[in-house]
C-alpha cells in the first residue's frame, strides 16, 4: 500500500497538465497519483493494559503488545491517560475480547 500526501495533490493546487472542455463540462487533468510524494507512516499497533498482581499485593500493568510492565502511583493507566505504551507506542484501545493472536499476554 502506498500512502500519498493529499495536501500536495489537492490543497496546494497541484500542477494542471491540461484542461478539456465540452459544451457543459470542464475536465481538469492533474498530476497522476503515482507521481505524488508519499508520506512516511508506520502501521499502528493496538493493545491493552493487562492488570496483574505483584508479590506485595499491589497491581502492575503489562502491555499486551510488547510485554513491558508499568506501575502507577495512583489509579490505572486509563485513569492516568496512558493511551499509548511508552515502550512500544501501541495504542491502548483494545478490549479483552478484541485481542488477537498477535496481541496476547506475553
Amino acid at each position: 500500500m502506498r500512502l500519498i500526501d493529499v495536501s500536495e495533490y489537492s490543497l496546494k493546487g497541484a500542477e494542471i497538465h491540461w484542461i478539456e472542455h465540452d459544451y457543459n463540462t470542464i475536465n481538469v487533468h492533474r498530476k497522476p497519483l503515482y507521481e505524488i510524494p508519499t508520506v512516511d507512516a508506520a502501521p499502528v499497533k493496538h493493545g491493552r493494559w493487562i492488570e496483574k498482581e505483584g508479590f506485595d499485593g499491589d497491581s502492575y500493568y503489562t502491555c499486551s503488545a510488547c510485554g513491558c510492565e508499568w506501575t502507577t502511583i495512583d489509579g490505572t493507566p486509563a485513569q492516568n491517560n496512558m493511551r499509548y505504551c511508552p515502550e512500544c507506542g501501541a495504542m491502548m484501545d483494545l478490549e479483552e475480547q478484541q485481542c488477537t493472536s498477535t496481541d496476547t499476554e506475553p
